[in-house]
C-alpha cells in the first residue's frame, strides 16, 4: 500500500518509485481501502462544494466548448439511481473581462451563507519550457446567488491575488460551510521557490484566512507566518507568509478538506514523474499518451498541520489522476467512510474524467 514498486521487462526498468514524501507516517489513521475507480462525466479539475440547497455544485474545465463551466450533482454515489450530474452554466466567467491570457482555470468553489463563491486563476503556457507548467498569474472571485446559473464577475479585481497567491484553494467544512472552525474563511496558495504558482508540481503551500463576512476585500486577508507558544500567528503582509505544507516538486493544486467525524484535516496531493520517478510536469514535452501520477493522502489537526502521510500510490489512476477531493456531503457521520473526486487526462474515448472512488478509513482508538 505505501508504494509501488519496479517491474523488470528485458532488463529495462519501467516506473520506478516517485520521490519520498518528507512526512511521517499517520499513526491516527491506521489503514485505508480505495475501491475501483468510476468514470462518471466529462471535464476537468472538479472542485466542489456542499451548498445549502443540499447539493454539491462544482467547476470544471475544458468541457461542453468551455474553458470552464459549472455543474450542478445531485444525489450520491451510494445511491446509483438518484446520482445526476448536469450542467448549470457553460460560461460562468467573462474571460475578456478578467483573464487577458484568454486562458482560465477554476481553484475552488465555497457555498458560505447561501451563496457561491467560485475562485479562478488566469494561466499561461510554456513560459518556461525547461519545466513546463500551467503557470497561474493572477486569481480572483465570482459570486452567484442563484446556485450557479448567473455570476457576478466584477466582485473583485482580476489581480485581487497574484504570483504565489495566484491559485486560492477553499478549506471545506459542512453544508453551506456549517461546522467551520471559527468565523474566518481559510485558503491555501500552492506555490514554488520561484515566487509563482502553477497547477502541478509546486513546491509548498501557503495558508491565508479571512473573516467570512469580508471575504471579498483583501485588505482583510492574512497570512500564517509561524506560531508562537503553539499558537499560529497572522500578518497581513503576504510576503511574510511561511509554507504549512512543503513537498519540493511536487505540491498539487491541492483543496482540502474537514472531516468531522475523525476530527482531522485531509488533503489529497498529486504530483507528476517520469518513469524514472522523478517529478515531471504534466506539460512537459513531449506529452507522452499516458501520464503517471503520484497520489500521497495525508491527515493533519490543524489547517497549519503537522501533516501525516497515510497513503501513497506511485501510479494513480488509468491515465495519471490529478486534482482529488473528498467532498465533505459524501463523508460519514463517524468520518469513516468517504467518495473521492478527483480528474484525468486524456482517456481514448473522451478528453478528460470526472472519476469517483470509495475510500474506507481505519482510525486508531488511541
Amino acid at each position: 500500500m505505501w508504494i509501488v514498486y519496479v517491474i523488470l521487462l528485458s532488463g529495462v526498468i519501467a516506473d520506478l518509485p516517485g520521490p519520498t514524501p518528507p512526512f511521517p507516517k499517520s499513526t491516527y489513521i491506521t489503514n485505508i481501502t480505495i475501491g475501483d475507480s468510476i468514470h462518471r462525466a466529462t471535464g476537468d479539475t472538479w472542485p466542489t462544494t456542499w451548498a445549502v440547497d443540499g447539493n454539491l455544485y462544482g467547476s470544471a474545465g475544458d468541457n461542453s466548448n468551455s474553458k470552464m463551466n459549472f455543474w450542478k450533482i445531485v444525489g450520491s454515489p451510494d445511491v446509483p439511481s438518484n446520482y445526476d450530474v448536469t450542467l448549470i452554466n457553460n460560461y460562468p466567467v467573462d474571460y475578456n473581462h478578467l483573464c487577458s491570457t484568454q486562458n482560465a482555470k477554476p481553484a475552488t468553489v465555497l457555498s458560505l451563507d447561501g451563496v457561491l463563491y467560485m475562485s479562478a486563476s488566469c494561466m499561461n503556457y510554456g513560459d518556461n519550457p525547461a519545466w513546463n507548467r500551467q503557470h497561474n498569474l493572477n486569481g480572483f472571485f465570482v459570486v452567484s446567488n442563484d446556485f450557479g446559473k448567473t455570476w457576478n464577475n466584477n466582485v473583485t479585481a482580476p489581480d485581487f491575488f497574484k504570483g504565489r497567491l495566484a491559485a486560492p484553494m477553499m478549506i471545506q467544512f459542512g453544508k453551506d460551510y456549517s461546522g467551520a472552525r471559527d468565523n474566518y474563511v481559510y485558503a491555501y496558495f500552492p506555490s514554488a521557490v520561484d515566487g509563482q504558482a502553477y497547477w502541478c508540481n509546486n513546491d509548498y503551500m501557503l495558508l491565508g484566512r479571512v473573516p467570512k463576512d469580508q471575504l471579498l476585500k483583501r485588505t482583510s486577508w492574512e497570512f500564517y507566518i509561524g506560531s508562537q507558544n503553539g499558537e499560529p500567528t497572522w500578518d497581513s503582509d503576504d510576503s511574510k507568509a511561511q509554507p504549512v505544507f512543503t513537498f519540493h516538486n511536487m505540491t498539487g493544486e491541492n483543496q482540502v478538506q474537514y472531516n468531522v467525524g475523525i476530527e482531522r484535516y485531509l488533503v489529497a496531493n498529486y504530483g507528476f514523474i517520469d518513469p524514472n520517478g522523478n517529478p515531471r510536469p504534466f506539460h512537459q514535452p513531449p506529452m507522452p499518451d499516458k501520464h503517471r501520477s503520484q497520489l500521497t493522502l495525508l491527515e493533519a489537526p490543524e489547517p497549519w498541520g503537522p501533516w501525516s502521510l497515510f497513503y501513497r500510490d506511485d501510479n494513480w489512476g488509468d491515465y495519471g489522476n490529478y486534482d482529488g477531493t473528498f467532498p465533505t456531503k459524501w463523508i460519514s457521520s463517524d468520518g469513516k467512510d468517504m467518495w473521492m473526486i478527483s480528474a484525468a487526462c486524456c482517456p481514448p474515448d473522451a478528453p478528460y474524467y470526472l472519476i469517483i472512488s470509495k475510500v474506507t478509513l481505519e482510525v486508531s482508538a488511541n
